[in-house]
């Protein structure tokens, strides 16, 4: 380095330089950069400011990142909040039942047409053995209840929508007569004889089709609910409460 320059470097104070070198290795290198301000910071941390000054800049630094420290733990807390993770679980239930079932396997057994009203008979029959699964869960599960049923009606309004029908108030009132319907068919079904499961399944996924007097498809069906139903009974009620991934038993074995 020329003797001008050593001479000049001696006479201009350390932090100074300090500052010039930071800055011109911020702008060579943007992406080190921890902020656009490091420069300044660091000048006025090394030079002889006044206590009071020193101590008002502190203390804004630390207001600023308090409101952003607040948020980022206020937001940690609703999303690990007891009600999010039950929120969570009635949306996993709800995508177990869209997601993770063969519904070709039960248009080919029941002989259905693919259709929206088809897909909604097979669903609505998953949601319901959901729902017989968290009834004695007590209050958590009567939580989860709710926001499952409330997802799944979401997710039945945009369906309409998406496939043309402009005014979904008529066939949502249809949809949700047939809805409560099949829900008091299906648990006096569950909880009596297997004729009277058997009667409520042949009603609302058979009676309308070719299959009505297939009595061997029909009996596979009362199989697989009861089967379904002791499985998602075995399922452990902080798994089915925190989590609610859950996978379905195939329809044909």
């Amino acid at each position: 380095m020329a003797a001008w320059k050593l001479a000049y470097l001696r006479h201009v104070p350390l932090q100074v330089f300090r500052y010039r070198f930071y800055r011109c290795w911020s702008i060579r290198n943007p992406l080190l950069t921890l902020s656009a301000n490091v420069g300044p910071r660091l000048l006025s941390s090394h030079t002889t400011q006044p206590k009071d000054t020193a101590a008002a800049v502190t203390e804004n630094e630390k207001d600023s990142k308090e409101p952003m420290l607040g948020k980022f733990l206020t937001k940690l807390m609703e999303r690990y909040s007891p009600s999010r993770i039950l929120q969570r679980s009635a949306l996993n239930l709800h995508r177990s039942c869209v997601e993770n079932i063969d519904y070709e396997d039960f248009y080919e057994v029941c002989e259905l047409p693919k259709t929206f009203q088809s897909w909604f008979l097979i669903n609505q029959l998953h949601v319901w053995m959901c729902l017989v699964r968290l009834k004695p869960e007590g209050k958590d599960g009567k939580y989860v209840y709710q926001e499952l049923v409330t997802f799944f009606w979401e997710d039945i309004e945009t369906r309409i929508y998406a496939i043309g029908v402009t005014s979904t108030a008529r066939q949502l009132r249809e949809l949700l007569k047939e809805f409560y319907g099949m829900i008091y068919a299906y648990d006096e079904g569950i909880m009596s004889h297997d004729r009277i499961l058997a009667a409520a399944l042949w009603r609302n996924l058979f009676s309308h089709t070719s299959a009505r007097h297939n009595v061997v498809n029909l009996a596979i069906l009362v199989e697989y609910v009861r089967k379904q139903t002791k499985f998602l009974e075995d399922i452990e009620t902080e798994y089915l409460l925190k989590n609610g991934r859950i996978k379905w038993l195939p329809l044909r074995v």
